[in-house]
């Protein structure tokens, strides 16, 4: 079966509706397939790496004209998160006998994602998930943009490139491999939120780049960022995963938080020659523990925790 989710892609308003239109496609020459289909959606909780397992019905099964069918429309998405669907094939009339019942699920084109950024286009080295829609572009607003990133216990210090969305949605990635990127419409690093930066693993030769050591870090390793009014802020690892590239679970990573965290991504796992890119993705989530600012303060004083609201002080555990 050829499938296509309408609309497709990521970073969609939340409310957004949706349809699916499916196409039975008959290779052995047997005419024009007969039968039904009827549509499933899996929401954010449902959604495995294979796509829709399971899902809702739904609206009416629909008959095929001409192989093939389109769903009703959903109602509206509003849960933030990758929603997809699942077309299930009953032959009939001419059909029965000649073609078998089928499923179908597909990330690449029966997939979309309400108010979380998605992939951008393959490449050696990050291929990235995408923010909401709803972010708060702290940073640009006060002058805290992030210049550099420091991870002592790595040897990492990289300049911070400002990142925009790519026009499918997608966070862009740094044009250097020796850079990290922010995604700067988001949270700044320090601001309450979840804060993004990301690095390539390695360069189009295989040599490492920006994040190389990343997965070598460990809970309770420090994490510096200087931003361009010259503060430093100190975050602290709480917490490191890996996930498949297709089910990284995105609004953890950019979706709210009550806390200042700071998110960082990069490459894992196998290369697959044939998509360009790695199978997984590393997340090392981050708590901010400390502030010393250059600006508001004399060099060389720290902002306690108390300074800190009070949302932010505890560093237990990721959102």
């Amino acid at each position: 079966m050829a499938t296509a989710s309408s609309p497709t892609g990521f970073n969609l308003a939340p409310g957004v509706t949706a349809s699916d239109h499916v196409t039975v496609q008959d290779p052995a020459g047997s005419g024009t397939p007969q039968g039904t289909i009827a549509f499933f959606l899996c929401g954010p909780t449902q959604v495995t790496a294979g796509g829709c397992a399971a899902g809702s019905p739904v609206g009416a099964v629909k008959t095929l004209i001409g192989g093939a069918a389109t769903s009703d429309p959903t109602a509206g998405t509003t849960a933030l998160g990758t929603y997809c669907w699942r077309a299930a094939y009953t032959p009939g009339g001419a059909s029965v006998g000649i073609f078998d019942t089928a499923g179908h699920t597909n990330t690449g084109s029966e997939c979309f994602a309400v108010g979380v950024p998605g992939p951008p286009a393959a490449g050696r080295g990050l291929n990235l998930p995408m923010p909401p829609p709803d972010f708060v572009p702290a940073a640009a607003v006060r002058g805290d943009a992030p210049v550099q990133i420091s991870i002592p216990v790595l040897g990492i210090d990289a300049p911070v490139e400002n990142l925009g969305l790519l026009q499918n949605g997608a966070m862009a990635v740094p044009q250097a491999v020796s850079d990290a990127g922010w995604l700067g419409s988001g949270t700044a690093p320090g601001s309450v939120g979840n804060a993004v930066i990301a690095g390539h693993l390695d360069d189009a030769t295989g040599q490492p780049a920006a994040f190389w050591r990343l997965g070598r870090l460990r809970s309770g390793d420090t994490v510096i960022v200087t931003t361009a009014g010259g503060a430093q802020l100190r975050f602290v690892v709480v917490r490191i995963a890996r996930y498949d590239r297709q089910a990284v679970p995105l609004v953890a990573v950019f979706g709210p938080s009550k806390q200042p965290n700071l998110n960082l991504l990069t490459c894992a796992g196998p290369y697959l020659h044939d998509h360009r890119t790695y199978r997984d993705r590393l997340v090392v989530y981050t708590r901010l523990v400390d502030v010393e600012p250059t600006v508001r303060g004399r060099p060389g004083d720290r902002l306690a925790l108390e300074s800190i609201p009070s949302a932010s002080r505890r560093p237990t555990a990721a959102n």
